[in-house]
């Protein structure tokens, strides 16, 4: 009641900035950082097995498979051909890098997005639209997670990697991988 017009703007900026700092994008953030993490640890550990994925590694990781159907077959001569896959190779090793990239950008734009928001007044309380923006924004992220995610599929796919799911995977026939 007693607080000068300035001290109370001051104090209700102060308020915003902490809302905006506990609101829902940066738990959102936070988590999607802790995915890309963990599966960088676990893509990158397959990676080092496997030498940047290196031709002659991955064809001795089916040296003693049960015989694959002839389909497979044609698939891994096609993959494992070292003068038709190296391009392959190397844009699937620039994954992540496109992945960080990706994050980087999105977290940026919705830094830029919140401060244009607090700096024409309203915070992200009164400015309308502003959660379908941040969503709209952090969408780029998350397309790019679940692409990720596919790239290393491939990756232990190409290894024959069985580790998680992947071990217990059947082919067309009913035969188990193991």
């Amino acid at each position: 009641q007693g607080l000068l017009p300035m001290q109370r703007r001051r104090g209700s900026r102060v308020m915003e900035a902490v809302l905006a700092v506990c609101h829902y994008y940066t738990l959102l953030y936070i988590v999607c950082a802790c995915l890309i993490l963990q599966e960088f640890q676990s893509s990158f550990k397959l990676l080092l097995s496997t030498d940047f994925l290196n031709p002659a590694k991955l064809r001795e990781a089916f040296v003693g498979e049960a015989p694959l159907p002839s389909w497979w077959e044609d698939e891994l001569k096609t993959l494992l051909n070292a003068t038709d896959w190296g391009l392959l190779r190397y844009l699937s090793l620039l994954s992540p890098l496109c992945l960080v990239l990706t994050f980087l950008v999105s977290v940026s734009n919705t830094c830029r997005h919140a401060w244009s928001a607090f700096r024409h007044g309203g915070g992200l309380q009164n400015s309308p639209g502003v959660d379908n923006t941040i969503m709209i924004i952090a969408l780029p992220m998350i397309s790019c997670m679940m692409a990720y995610r596919c790239v290393t599929r491939m990756w232990m796919i190409s290894a024959n990697s069985k580790v998680g799911s992947l071990a217990f995977v059947k082919d067309l026939q009913g035969n188990a991988t193991r």
